[in-house]
């Protein structure tokens, strides 16, 4: 074998041995999937002892504390959390199980709802869990749910930790609400329509809307309304007496929270047929990136007769240091005018 046939052999040699390499340098990392392992070991050994959840939106910061075995949030004014809603939520995170792995590519963050909250489209929630000394025993982005997973009556959904780029699907599907009323108390106040026996709007450029019930006791009537009017829709006035039905807060803050002087407002008073009288003050305050108006009220309660002083004392408990954000279908119906409620009636033919 001459020099340069050696020459040769080593070169092709030598390209193998750096072929082989560069595979070996650039062959995809392996993961293990770890199929069936807890993904919070740590939230497990320590469910009895969870101090702190906080939960980040595009759109909001909620963090829900625990004080004995009472909960509340402080954005909303320490206003108190469904225990039930804190205890589904933390056992969701600690029957998370591992399925399988998924992609590492930013790019396809959008699509599985995981890009951080402080993307202004995001739809990903970031969720951190301490316990009652101020471990963090999770810090997670949650994505998308799959309804449909192998295997599995629960579902799944996909999640990162905060900070690594490696995306898993799990087994298991948390309930992170993505706004305060999915996790304070709801209730406000409850008062079906059947007790109100008279409903008076005021708006704040003077003009009063009223109802009242008939004399047969069968829906209401409008105060004022003309013999050449009628009403436009059958069913609004028996609305606005149910605006106290099962009125429910999507918010809630102090009182001193929100300034409601110099703003357009309503007032309204109801009165039940049984000597109960609620006052609202409703104000419209303009939402963040002017999105969508938001009502906030306050709640003030009074007895015109003695058997009722109990029940009005006992609603002035619960509503008296707080204003509420009400849902808009509530709203609109405080905020009826006239206009609204009547049309004029078609000539005789």
């Amino acid at each position: 074998m001459n020099f340069k046939t050696l020459i040769i052999l080593f070169s092709i040699t030598l390209i193998i041995f750096v072929v082989a390499i560069f595979s070996v340098i650039n062959e995809p990392e392996y993961i293990e999937t770890k199929a069936g392992d807890p993904v919070l070991p740590e939230l497990i050994s320590n469910i009895d002892n969870i101090g702190k959840m906080v939960i980040r939106t595009n759109e909001k910061v909620m963090t829900i504390k625990r004080h004995n075995k009472e909960w509340s949030m402080d954005e909303s004014d320490g206003y108190s959390v469904r225990p039930s809603r804190v205890k589904s939520a933390i056992l969701g995170f600690a029957g998370l199980q591992y399925f399988d792995v998924k992609t590492k590519k930013e790019e396809n963050y959008a699509k599985l709802d995981l890009r951080n909250p402080s993307v202004k489209e995001s739809r990903g929630r970031a969720v951190k869990i301490f316990d009652q000394k101020g471990e963090k025993l999770a810090d997670i982005v949650m994505g998308k749910s799959r309804y449909n997973l192998p295997g599995s009556a629960t579902g799944g959904i996909y999640f990162r930790v905060l900070g690594d780029p490696q995306v898993w699907l799990a087994v298991g599907q948390p309930e992170i609400g993505r706004s305060a009323g999915d996790w304070l108390i709801p209730e406000i106040i409850n008062i079906a329509s059947k007790r109100i026996k008279e409903v008076s709007f005021s708006h704040s450029d003077g003009e009063v809307v009223g109802i009242i019930k008939q004399s047969n006791n069968v829906g209401f009537k409008l105060v004022g309304l003309a013999e050449n009017q009628k009403l436009r829709y059958s069913g609004d006035l028996e609305n606005i007496a149910a605006v106290l039905e099962n009125l429910e807060l999507e918010d809630v803050r102090k009182k001193d929270s929100i300034n409601f002087n110099g703003k357009s407002n309503v007032a309204a008073k109801f009165s039940t047929v049984d000597g109960l009288e609620i006052d609202i003050l409703m104000v419209k305050i303009a939402g963040e990136n002017k999105k969508e108006d938001n009502y906030w009220i306050t709640i003030s309660a009074n007895s015109i007769m003695d058997e009722m002083q109990k029940e009005a004392d006992a609603i002035m408990q619960n509503v008296s240091p707080w204003i509420f954000k009400i849902p808009a279908y509530k709203a609109s119906r405080l905020n009826k005018r006239m206009s609204d409620l009547v049309e004029a009636k078609e000539p005789a033919s």
